[in-house]
């Protein structure tokens, strides 16, 4: 009875797997990244900024938007696009 019980335990875990599958092969994320600095416009730290998600952006293959938010008490944070 074990024996049967594992069989059939071990049969729905794999019929799972394979059913979920589908759910792995979206692309992640699939809105442009929405990236948020606390640096002035056009002073050093946000050119540096913008350069540096410009090479993240095509290494991870999606746009990311830099965005300026002085005041932001030091907060940098990737949020997706709404």
């Amino acid at each position: 009875m074990r024996l049967m019980m594992r069989c059939v335990a071990g049969t729905l875990l794999a019929l799972a797997t394979i059913l979920a599958w589908p759910v792995f092969a979206n692309d992640y994320p699939n809105k442009p990244i929405k990236v948020i600095s606390d640096s002035a416009p056009g002073s050093a730290v946000d050119v540096t900024f913008r350069m540096v998600m410009d090479r993240l952006g095509t290494a991870v293959g999606q746009r990311i938007i830099p965005v300026d938010q002085p005041g932001a008490g030091g907060a940098c944070l990737a949020v997706a696009c709404r």
